[in-house]
């Protein structure tokens, strides 16, 4: 695997590690004084979360073998989920902040999926 794509799987990791946080931070922020509407809506963004870090986590591991394909599906479900995360939850936008430095260095990473299959498919 070229240095360029290996290099282009970290974002991939970042977002998981980024989601993980997020659950932890989003689950241990609620207490027993809290309302219950909050402590579910809270518990539920925060399974969420743990799932788009799996997904992404997963997306790390397949890279190795599809960087592209792993990149680019990185890259929509990110958008996609920070958009939802937006409209459900605007008080989140510093989160967003994170997630958008996260998705330049996915277009980073894709540029350099595109260069390592352009590469390969160079006759030697």
């Amino acid at each position: 695997m070229s240095p360029e794509v290996k290099g282009g799987r970290t974002p991939l990791l970042f977002a998981a590690k980024l989601h993980l946080v997020s659950a932890f931070h989003l689950a241990g922020a609620v207490g027993g004084g809290d309302p219950p509407s909050l402590v579910e809506t809270m518990h539920r963004t925060a399974t969420i979360n743990v799932f788009l870090a799996v997904a992404f986590f997963g997306l790390w591991m397949g890279a190795k073998a599809k960087p592209l394909a792993a990149s680019v599906t990185g890259f929509v479900l990110l958008i996609v989920a920070q958009i939802f995360n937006c409209i459900l939850n605007p008080a989140m936008l510093v989160e967003s902040v994170a997630a958008l430095i996260t998705l330049g260095f996915l277009i980073r990473s894709i540029r350099a999926a595109k260069a390592a299959r352009e590469w390969e498919k160079q006759p030697t």
